[in-house]
């Protein structure tokens, strides 16, 4: 996979769902909606639907809250491609530097207390368990994130 360069495209893998809208949560949760339709289409992706919702729910609900402090008025931009056993989903915005990625919070099991978790703790955990894969870059300008997924099929 080659490292993300913000004033460079990513690599472009198809099919392709790119979708660019304000950082409402109505418009993400739309969004992700529009994305089940399109990953529904789509054999390779249809049993991967759940965990990529779960993921890029929580990635741009923090995008949201954190990046533009909920203000509907930040931009974000979605792309989702695939190759022959990947899954990549990048999502930009131009809101506070992100930064960068947290290490999974240590879990203790089923007793653990999610109250005791620490701000995005269990969200980044659910991130980080779900995807084969991140990548992250901030500039001056931008901050993007790239999730991978392996789309091989999931046994039944």
């Amino acid at each position: 996979m080659i490292g993300l360069k913000m004033n460079e495209p990513s690599p472009a893998p198809e099919p392709i769902f790119l979708r660019q809208f304000k950082s409402e949560q109505e418009n993400v949760s739309n969004i992700l909606s529009e994305l089940d339709l399109w990953m529904s289409g789509d054999a390779r992706l249809k049993s991967h639907c759940e965990d990529v919702a779960i993921v890029l729910a929580e990635t741009l609900n923090n995008v949201v809250e954190h990046a533009y402090k909920g203000s509907a008025k930040g931009d974000i931009s979605l792309f989702v491609g695939v190759d022959t056993d990947q899954l990549c989903c990048e999502v930009r915005d131009f809101g506070e530097k992100f930064p960068g990625i947290p290490h999974p919070q240590e879990m203790s099991g089923p007793e653990q207390n999610f109250e005791d978790l620490p701000e995005g703790g269990f969200g980044w955990f659910l991130i980080q368990s779900l995807t084969t894969k991140i990548e992250s870059v901030s500039d001056d300008d931008s901050n993007c994130i790239r999730l991978i997924f392996d789309c091989s099929p999931k046994d039944s």
